[in-house]
Formats: C-alpha cells, sequence, structure tokens
C-alpha cells in the first residue's frame, strides 16, 4: 500500500469525482481507477461502487474506514518529511504572541547575543490562536503564547454587536472597540505558555536554543 494511492484515494472520497481527482493530482483517469482496483486487491474488498455511470460515487462502510486511517497515515508522512527536514538544519523557528513577547522577549535576545546565536532564529509574532495552529502545522518549533481561553476578539464586537472577555492587550489597537476594566475581584491573570511541536526532535544546535528558552520561562 503506497502513500500515493492514499492520497489519490482520499481526493477520490472527497470530491466524489475521477474527473476531479485525476485533475487535482495531474494524473489520468485510468490512474485513478486503477488506484482503486490497487487498493480493494490489497484489502480484500470493495471500496468504492457506481450505480450507474451517472450516479454518484458510493463509499463503502470498508471505503470509510479506509479514507479515515488514511487520512491519519498521510498527516504522519508529513509530520515525518518536516522533522527529517528539520533534523539537518541549524536555525530555530519561534513564534511568539503580542503578550508573550513583552513579557519575555528581551531577556531572551540578551542571552542569545550573548551566545552569538541570534542570526540562526527565526522569530514571528502572530495571534495565540494561529500560533498553535502553525506549530502544529510545522512551521514553528517553538512558540510562546498567552490565552484567556475565551474566543478570538470577533467581527460582532467591532459592529457593537456583542461583549467578550479579552486581554486588555487584545483591544489596545482596536478601532471602534472599548475596554471596560474590571473590578479587581472579578480580574483573571493570564500566563504566557511554552509549547513545543509533538514530533520535533532538536538536533544540538536547536537544543541550544531550547534550553534558554526553558531558562527565561518565567512568563507570569
Amino acid at each position: 500500500m503506497e502513500f500515493r494511492d492514499l492520497r489519490y484515494f482520499i481526493d477520490l472520497v472527497e470530491s466524489e469525482s475521477y474527473h476531479a481527482t485525476a485533475q487535482k493530482n495531474q494524473v489520468t483517469q485510468p490512474a485513478i481507477s486503477a488506484m482503486v482496483k490497487r487498493l480493494e486487491e490489497e484489502c480484500g474488498v470493495q471500496l468504492i461502487f457506481k450505480r450507474s455511470s451517472r450516479a454518484p460515487l458510493v463509499i463503502t462502510p470498508a471505503g470509510q474506514v479506509l479514507y479515515k486511517r488514511a487520512k491519519n497515515l498521510v498527516k504522519e508522512e508529513n509530520s515525518i518529511k518536516i522533522e527529517v527536514k528539520r533534523a539537518n538544519a541549524n536555525n530555530f523557528r519561534l513564534g511568539y504572541s503580542e503578550l508573550a513577547g513583552k513579557a519575555w522577549l528581551a531577556s531572551v535576545i540578551t542571552h542569545l547575543n550573548q551566545g552569538r546565536m541570534l542570526a540562526n532564529i527565526e522569530t514571528k509574532e502572530e495571534n495565540s490562536h494561529l500560533l498553535e495552529q502553525h506549530l502544529r502545522e510545522g512551521r514553528f518549533d517553538v512558540i510562546v503564547f498567552s490565552r484567556l481561553g475565551s474566543e478570538p476578539l470577533t467581527g460582532s464586537l467591532r459592529q457593537g454587536m456583542g461583549v467578550s472577555y479579552l486581554m486588555d492587550i487584545a483591544v489596545e489597537n482596536v478601532h471602534g472597540v472599548k475596554a471596560i476594566p474590571l473590578v479587581p475581584s472579578q480580574r483573571s491573570y493570564c500566563y504566557s505558555s511554552l509549547g513545543i511541536r509533538e514530533n520535533f526532535i532538536p538536533n544540538e544546535v536547536q537544543k541550544q536554543y531550547l534550553e534558554i528558552l526553558k531558562k527565561n520561562q518565567d512568563l507570569n
């Protein structure tokens, strides 16, 4: 069972079209039909069928199982490729939120500068929710982020249609949104966190960056 066939199968299930799947992967429709035949022979069960030439595709229960498992396998394949490429890299990719950056970035830069390590670190400021998503996608090795647990600022607030419980810094520069301070008994304090990509296996250079971040983890 090849990853290529699994990717084609995922596309076929999601598009429900041999033609669209072939176009997306720049192959012929007979190549997609051959993929289905190979997978069915390997699994020993029917995965997909059509009741007529104009009828929609029918995904059998076995096909649904293969689709779900294939999604996980392809995701893991992509993760493996990312980690293998990162193993020989001497750079370190760090994402941080605005609040977390203000709290600790100056101290971290000082330590990196002392060790002459600034040249190989890549930093980017993003919203905490995006940081977590991009960390999972492999765009960052490590992130430092802050979040109260509420939903991010939405368009309804800008239109005067609602109220949200957010950090002060989240509304400082947002036009049309007014922050109302809470009384001391209602305040909730936010603590920044260090997030490391699940499958990240740092090499010796990356370990040095990680150690500096951990030493400066007093992010309250």
